[in-house]
């Protein structure tokens, strides 16, 4: 009894020490609402891909890298558009940014929705637009906003626009979000039935007011600002090459909470009479959100299943340790009982390995001859060739096989089993 008192004490102790290193930490990831294409969130995607798909318009979930953009075989060299949300739940490569800019200036559109007025939830990183600021840079465009200190000469855009975020979202849980009017400010015909869009900010982001300039003498175009403050642009559309940038500091405009609200279905219709040509694709960027083709060790050890997986043969040990076993008990050799028919095999074995294959055929079909006499109480061995060669169901090519047999012309046992079986089955039966 003490013997099994300790065994349990010892197993439960690994349990728990094996449960506290395979234990998801922190906040389980499948809590957070990611902006997918899968995701039915209040973050996610999914009511916008159910749109396009019910208008007919094709999709495309982008589950690699955006060098994967530059693949013939999927998209069509220009005409589509694809949806990036930031700050992205997996980080991008800087090696990603490149082809993404060549993608774009082959004539292809770009939506960036940018949280600058929000915090999302998946956030790693106070600036949630640095990728962006370097996209812009390599474009010719550079995105800043005011920031109050000094900055050094030669200092790059996104050192002054980490700054200024990092500022801008001290003290930002003493107020709730809030639903935020933007209203148009371009005049172009498309855009008339556009009256106004929606928007969840932070009403302590509010203040700040961001700008985008050029090297060349290209303006981008201001397309919404704040309702209360015109002079606060929150949505660009940026010309690069043959394709456009839209830039949208209100991250939330197409999400499954905010699409049916005010005009923001419309304005994406908007996007796709700018972008979208017949043969071009919506594309979504659901790899940076956790949705891949590619092996990811990452997301396969945050997996649920793993975990439970792993729990469920942690239980079953658990239970084998403390259940009755005979697993000390010194192994006893099997005692093996020969029956009658493992005698007969052996010693049918041993004939058949020492029988010429010829006379055992001879023999074999003399034996189904004979047979077939007494059953049909026939005079002679000739009289039953003559029965066997008239019989409808028998071939020429059986007899012919058994004529051989008896006369020791015949080696192929098996085929003569066979024939001999069926003969028997068709005569004697």
């Amino acid at each position: 009894m003490k013997d099994r008192l300790v065994t349990f004490a010892v197993a439960l102790l690994a349990l728990i020490v094996t449960f506290a290193i395979f234990a998801p930490q922190g906040k389980n990831n499948e809590d957070v609402s990611l902006p997918s294409s899968e995701d039915s969130g209040d973050n996610g995607l999914k009511g916008l891909k159910i749109w396009l798909d019910r208008a007919a318009i094709p999709v495309f979930s982008l589950r690699k890298r955006y060098s994967e953009l530059h693949n013939r075989e999927l998209f069509s060299n220009s005409g589509n558009l694809l949806i990036v949300s930031l700050p992205h739940y997996r980080e991008a490569l800087q090696s990603e940014w490149k082809p993404l800019q060549e993608w774009v200036e082959r004539g292809n559109g770009l939506l960036i929705l940018g949280h600058i007025y929000s915090v999302p939830e998946w956030s790693k990183s106070e600036n949630c637009l640095c990728d962006a600021v370097q996209l812009l840079e390599e474009m010719g465009w550079e995105l800043t906003s005011p920031v109050p200190e000094q900055t050094e000469p030669g200092e790059e855009a996104k050192a002054r626009v980490e700054r200024g975020i990092e500022k801008l979202r001290s003290s930002l849980r003493e107020s709730p979000p809030k639903a935020t009017e933007l209203l148009p400010l371009s005049t172009l015909a498309p855009l008339q039935s556009v009256k106004w869009l929606e928007s969840t900010m932070l009403p302590k982001l509010l203040d700040e007011a961001w700008s985008i300039t050029s090297d060349t003498d290209q303006l981008a175009l201001r397309l919404f600002a704040f309702n209360a403050k015109p002079d606060r642009t929150v949505l660009w559309q940026i010309e690069a090459g043959k394709g456009s940038v839209f830039l949208s500091l209100a991250g939330d405009l197409f999400s499954n909470e905010m699409l049916n609200k005010a005009n923001n279905a419309a304005f994406f219709k908007y996007l796709l009479s700018q972008t979208l040509s017949p043969s071009g694709q919506v594309i979504f960027d659901d790899y940076h959100f956790g949705l891949s083709d590619l092996y990811d060790p990452e997301q396969f050890f945050h997996d649920s299943r793993l975990h439970r997986s792993i729990g469920l043969i942690l239980l079953f040990w658990f239970l084998y340790v403390l259940g009755y076993s005979n697993r000390l008990v010194p192994v006893r050799p099997a005692t093996e009982v020969v029956s009658k028919l493992d005698s007969v095999e052996a010693m049918a074995g041993f004939f058949a390995g020492r029988l010429n294959k010829k006379e055992l055929a001879q023999e074999l079909t003399g034996n189904l001859l004979q047979d077939i006499r007494l059953r049909r109480r026939m005079r002679d061995e000739q009289a039953v060739w003559r029965w066997l060669e008239r019989h409808p169901q028998i071939s020429d090519a059986q007899t012919k096989l058994l004529k051989q047999a008896i006369e020791r012309r015949c080696s192929q046992l098996h085929l003569l089993t066979d024939t001999i079986t069926d003969i028997r089955i068709k005569t004697l039966s």
